[in-house]
């Protein structure tokens, strides 16, 4: 109705315009010219407003025509031949309103498919930088279907012989239609009542292969913008290979990772097995083969052997079935305020004897006492770090377990005295590598660590202890007040 009105308004005003042009000169002007011109309002208004407006502009015509234009002037008397000009703006409007109609309803198709060319530039440039495959098929389904003003569009891709539905975008797919499809990609695709589903398929190519095709259901294709929709498909036929290659590559690296990742496992535990079993074994030996001749001192320390090394083995264990939660995904924090000398006696505890020569000198800053943390794993970080530093420093020199506060966290030190960690092994000895292939403290143990305090959003680091030795480095959030007096 905006439009009707802005419409009857110009011509009213053109039919204004036309009257003050020609009133000066009425009296010497024929009548069939005054209107002639009056034609304009006509024309003005169809163009403007349409044909509502058109016949507002004849009502305007007319009534100027025989009230200005024809005697006696101001009146609304006219002859029978002056009631013609009606009839002629009538015809006028009858003859133009086609073609105006046909002229907007043109310059509305020009302007959609301008948007939709727009659309799909702009579509073809993210598809550029696109990295999830998934996540491209749905664009280029969403845009296909805005574009082509259709129900459904089904993307299927070829897969080596086989040819699989990718992605829908639009109303659900049966899956018989869906299976039909995916079985014979040639076949006319009829539904229950037997008309066309699929009239429409886009073919995604690249050079040398075919990717997949897209198929149109519903709706009617304007063929001028078929060779657009298929550029885009040959854009999309190429970002859609290139994601393809970087999900192959990327499962080839995920193989090859798991693969490593194996085999380094395999390393690094031979050592860690292999020698607390040779103590058993030759300590259980030994008792067996030698019962009646070993001392009690003897024998009670054949015993304190098994008993040691088994602990170690169960240690072991306990670590190995931590990894494979880790690489499972499997691990969740368990978050809760715990003070950190009850860590550390926790560690301890689990150790036993074998930080009987090594005594644990606590070192706590004002304020760094209680952390927020999960207290099993940070707990292994410490019994893995503890048993590490037994390992490595020599008997009767202490363990130290520092802690500082520093901006928002709690930094925590473990310091030990023995032969510390080489400059070009401090990354290495948090990662499964192979004893060959690094330093002495290679391990599961410290691969733990590391996992286990990277899951609390930190970093285990290593650097020289002064004097010699080790200092293994990560930092924990302090525990929150409401968490402590709840």
């Amino acid at each position: 109705m905006r439009r009707v009105a802005s419409g009857i308004a110009y011509a009213v005003g053109t039919t204004l315009c036309c009257v003050a042009v020609l009133l000066p000169f009425r009296s010497n002007l024929p009548p069939f010219l005054a209107a002639l011109l009056l034609v304009l309002p006509v024309v003005v208004g169809a163009i403007a407003g349409g044909p509502l407006a058109g016949l507002g502009g004849v009502a305007c015509s007319f009534v100027s025509y025989i009230y200005f234009f024809v005697r006696p002037y101001e009146t609304l008397v006219g002859s029978r031949q002056d009631w013609t000009a009606l009839v002629t703006y009538l015809a006028v409007l009858v003859v133009i309103t086609p073609l105006l109609l046909r002229e907007r309803h043109q310059a509305q198709r020009e302007a959609e498919r301008a948007a939709i060319v727009e659309r799909l530039l702009e579509v073809s440039e993210r598809l550029v930088g696109s990295q999830d495959l998934e996540e491209l098929l749905a664009v280029v389904a969403s845009a296909v279907r805005e574009a082509a003003r259709c129900t459904t569009v089904a993307i299927f891709l070829y897969d080596e012989s086989e040819r699989r539905l990718a992605v829908s975008d639009g109303e659900p797919l049966q899956p018989s239609w869906v299976a039909s499809v995916a079985a014979n990609p040639d076949a006319e695709l009829f539904d229950l009542a037997g008309h066309p589903v699929a009239k429409e398929r886009l073919a995604l190519v690249r050079p040398g292969a075919r990717v997949g095709e897209v198929l149109l259901i519903g709706g009617t294709l304007d063929r001028q913008l078929e060779p657009m929709l298929q550029t885009f498909a040959n854009q999309a036929s190429a970002a859609i290979s290139q994601a393809q290659l970087r999900d192959e590559a990327g499962r080839a690296i995920e193989l090859e990772e798991t693969d490593r990742w194996r085999r380094s496992l395999v390393g690094a535990v031979t050592h860690d097995l292999r020698s607390p079993l040779a103590s058993i074994k030759a300590a259980a030996t030994t008792l067996d083969d030698s019962a009646d001749g070993l001392t009690p001192a003897v024998r009670h320390d054949l015993l304190r052997i098994v008993v040691d090394q088994t602990d170690q083995l169960d240690r072991l264990v306990t670590n190995l079935l931590d990894m494979a939660k880790i690489e499972s995904g499997l691990l969740a924090l368990q978050l809760e305020p715990v003070a950190v000398a009850r860590l550390v006696e926790d560690a301890q505890r689990s150790l036993g004897p074998v930080l009987e020569e090594h005594p644990l000198v606590l070192d706590l800053d004002d304020g760094a006492h209680l952390v927020q943390c999960d207290a099993v794993l940070v707990t292994q970080v410490f019994t893995n770090l503890f048993a590490n530093a037994a390992r490595h420093a020599p008997a009767g020199s202490p363990i130290e377990v520092r802690t500082r506060v520093h901006g928002d966290a709690i930094d925590l030190f473990v310091v030990d005295h023995g032969e510390g960690v080489r400059s070009e092994d401090r990354e290495r000895i948090f990662r499964l590598l192979d004893r060959r292939a690094g330093s002495s403290r290679a391990g599961v143990g410290l691969a733990i660590c590391a996992a286990f305090v990277a899951a609390h959003g930190a970093v285990l680091s290593v650097r020289d202890t002064p004097g010699g030795g080790a200092t293994f480095t990560f930092a924990l959030a302090p525990a929150r007040l409401e968490e402590v007096l709840r």
